[in-house]
């Protein structure tokens, strides 16, 4: 396989991943340190944008695209991203038991829960599956 070099004029070519190999190891894994601490004064306006500070362009914008609360709606149709994205609700499946027969599941494999041995959760597997089994009369699973 050939690797894509990059032309640059007055030094060597390098293929990307030569470049960040190297400008890693002289600028560390970070890049270049920060300067010395800012003095009060210097962080209090340290990163304001101070024309765009005063313009109503944004606001509006955000205002305009972006509506109050709507509460969850799905995400089909939607126009931008969800408003909670640290949230992510998920519907409980349908599955092939009634609550009752989930409930009597859990009672069955309850005893093996939490146990890391290997043979442990392969002895919670086949107790699980022989008891889907039985529900069903069925060896289907």
């Amino acid at each position: 396989m050939e690797r894509a070099l990059i032309q640059i004029r007055n030094g060597p070519n390098w293929s990307p991943a030569d470049m960040f190999y190297f400008d890693t190891l002289v600028h560390g894994a970070r890049g270049h340190a920060l300067a010395a601490d800012l003095s009060e004064e210097e962080l209090e306006v340290y990163g304001v944008d101070w024309k765009g500070l005063h313009d109503d362009t944004p606001l509006h914008s955000q205002r305009e695209n972006n509506p109050e609360e709507t509460g969850w709606t799905s995400w089909l149709g939607r126009v931008g991203p969800p408003e909670h994205l640290n949230e992510v609700p998920v519907e409980s499946p349908q599955g092939p038991f009634y609550p009752d027969q989930v409930a009597a599941l859990e009672a069955v494999i309850a005893e093996w829960r939490g146990l890391a041995a290997d043979s442990d959760i392969i002895h919670l597997w086949n107790i699980a599956l022989a008891f889907c089994r039985t529900l069903n009369n069925t060896t289907a699973f």
